[in-house]
């Protein structure tokens, strides 16, 4: 199964060009670090600190993402990429999702990876939530 390449997405014309980004399971911020390259400023929250990313347009959030609370109308675009299967929960990755929605400005753009049962990781369930 071919996955979406974020290099291939922030091409297309629908990609915002600048504004405020949140990262959410940034994990080692290679999203963030191009997003930041392209003139964002970015918000990047994980459970574990393995940025090594600093600078003005760079604010890391050391936290669960179930716990983060996504503040209202902040966002030109918030990324989910490959991250919110991990909550295992599917009522927790609606909630998630219901967030990112309240969080963007109003006609932005959010960015979010789901799996289903075809996907190459299907035998890790358990670990992750999958859709059918």
């Amino acid at each position: 199964m071919n996955r979406p390449r974020f290099s291939d997405l922030i091409n297309k014309d629908f990609f915002p060009k600048n504004g405020i980004a949140l990262d959410l399971g940034c994990h080692k911020g290679r999203e963030s670090g191009k997003l930041i390259e392209m003139g964002f400023e970015v918000d990047a929250v994980d459970i574990d600190n393995l940025v090594d990313i600093k600078g003005p347009k760079f604010n890391f959030i050391q936290q669960d993402i179930k716990d983060f609370n996504i503040k209202k109308d902040s966002y030109n675009l918030v990324l989910a990429y490959y991250v919110l299967p991990f909550l295992k929960d599917k009522e927790l990755i609606q909630k998630t999702i219901d967030s990112i929605k309240n969080g963007l400005k109003k006609g932005e753009l959010a960015i979010i990876t789901l799996f289903g049962d075809k996907h190459e990781w299907n035998g890790k369930r358990g670990k992750i939530a999958f859709f059918q």
